[in-house]
């Protein structure tokens, strides 16, 4: 894949005697990569994944009876690690539909309507917007890459 904006370019590379195809998107470790650089698409590819697990989620939900707190933890640590999976690539991105699928969960579990204020969404379970989250895992991303030996493969890509 080669990574560019606008038109398309031809190149031919090969490799043991084989021309390698060019490809516009690569899925690579559940990322999906566009040849743009735009993360819009992986957001929305994210984002579709998780419905289903949100979904399978709310079923759990009727099945038992857990409170506010419980449920916001099972939200943590079941569909938070995707939404937020690759973050520390993407994170600076807003990824309105990530912010869509927790703002589903928050709604459904207060009974509120899609024309309820978010900052009173938020503010009623005291959570914040998953953006932050996403924030603080580039981040501690930035300190890792700092951090680490200066022959290492993570320090030469800085």
């Amino acid at each position: 894949m080669i990574f560019e904006k606008g038109r398309k370019t031809h190149f031919n590379f090969t490799f043991d005697n084989m021309v390698l195809e060019t490809v516009d998107s690569f899925k690579y470790l559940g990322i999906y990569l566009f040849k743009n650089g735009c993360w819009n698409r992986t957001q929305q590819h994210i984002s579709k994944h998780s419905l289903y697990s949100l979904h399978n989620l709310f079923i759990v939900f009727k099945q038992l009876n857990l409170s506010t707190l419980e449920s916001c933890k099972l939200f943590d640590s079941l569909l938070s690690p995707i939404l937020n999976y690759g973050a520390e690539i993407f994170g600076y991105h807003p990824a309105k539909e990530i912010e869509t699928v927790h703002c589903k969960f928050l709604r459904k579990i207060l009974g509120d309507r899609k024309s309820t204020n978010l900052v009173a969404l938020y503010g009623e379970l005291g959570r914040h917007p998953m953006i932050i989250e996403r924030k603080i895992r580039m981040i501690k991303y930035w300190i890792k890459l700092l951090r680490s030996r200066d022959n290492s493969l993570l320090k030469s890509s800085i």
